[in-house]
């Protein structure tokens, strides 16, 4: 066997216990362990290293779940879609879409349906560790003393709908734990990277949700401002959005 061969053979076995077959051929015994017994004390660290990885990038879920049950879907997802990159910052990156693939089936007699719920908090969760991650200027944020022309949206900004209010529940468990799932209720909210930290800041209406999207589209305050009518309110998000950093 090639030594490319064997580090194949290697990876593989770490990955998938199911896969282990003929590499234990290549595993020496010792009066106290068998090959796969070997094996396996490397199949299990690998794991679970991916799966710290992971209750980091997923710590609301991991709490809204509860140790054991996290650990189970993790490990499923593990070995649905094992990691192939040099680094670990996109391990989750499918993580809510096999939780939706994987999820039961909808009951329509349950009001809850806690299953959509992990999902959307799973599908956020990834969100905001992605957008802490955006290759951005965080300078440019702060630079809006002497503003010399209008100001535009942060380029790290993303608005995010649920059928949950996830964002809400995220913030909740840091203060409890124990804080209940929440009901279905409609979200909508932005996220952003100012001053190096994720800020996620809440839409209070539609109008928001327009003027935001105007913005997005490349508009400058200005201009995004000429679609509306109300000067104090344009005035008071203005004042919101700018001391929070998501206009620059």
């Amino acid at each position: 066997m090639s030594l490319k061969q064997l580090q194949t053979d290697f990876m593989e076995a770490l990955i998938d216990p199911r896969a282990t077959g003929e590499f234990l051929d290549q595993i020496q015994p010792c009066g106290n362990l068998s090959a796969a017994q070997h094996i396996a004390i490397y199949q299990r660290s690998y794991i679970a290293r991916l799966q710290q990885c992971m209750a980091s990038q997923f710590s609301a879920l991991k709490t809204a779940l509860g140790d054991e049950l996290f650990s189970l879907f993790t490990a499923d997802y593990l070995r649905a879609f094992p990691s192939h990159s040099y680094t670990l910052n996109n391990l989750g990156a499918r993580f809510a879409e096999h939780l939706e693939a994987t999820r039961p089936a909808i009951d329509p007699n349950n009001e809850e349906n806690w299953p959509a719920f992990v999902v959307e908090l799973a599908r956020f969760e990834y969100h905001v560790n992605d957008v802490f991650d955006l290759k951005v200027d965080d300078d440019a944020s702060v630079r809006n003393v002497i503003a010399t022309e209008s100001r535009r949206l942060n380029r790290s900004a993303r608005l995010c709908s649920h059928e949950y209010p996830v964002c809400r529940y995220f913030n909740d468990i840091k203060e409890n734990p124990n804080a209940d799932i929440p009901y279905p209720q409609r979200e909508f909210c932005i996220l952003f990277r100012h001053n190096y930290r994720v800020v996620m800041l809440n839409v209070l209406d539609d109008q928001e949700i327009e003027l935001f999207k105007r913005l997005a589209r490349g508009n400058d305050w200005d201009s995004a401002c000429l679609f509306f009518n109300d000067l104090n309110w344009l005035e008071a998000v203005e004042k919101r959005w700018a001391g929070e950093g998501l206009l620059v």
